[in-house]
């Protein structure tokens, strides 16, 4: 699956999202991260489905505008 994320462009954003995926016993395959100016999109793909808990988690998290979970 895929989750792409909308966001400010501010420190410690992907370490955020690679936590919760991380903590979630989820391996991350790959991900890209493109910001222009305050904002910025984060595409991660990961080999295993995601859950709610873990889309909840992102979308609580200070600076987040939107999540998506491309399936």
């Amino acid at each position: 699956g895929r989750i792409a994320i909308f966001h400010k462009n501010i420190a410690n954003m992907i370490t955020k999202f690679t936590a919760i995926i991380g903590d979630s016993g989820i391996n991350i395959a790959t991900m890209l991260n493109k910001s222009k100016g305050e904002y910025a999109y984060t595409l991660i793909d990961i080999e295993n489905p995601v859950n709610n808990d873990i889309t909840a988690s992102l979308e609580q998290i200070e600076g987040v505008f939107r999540v998506r979970v491309i399936k």
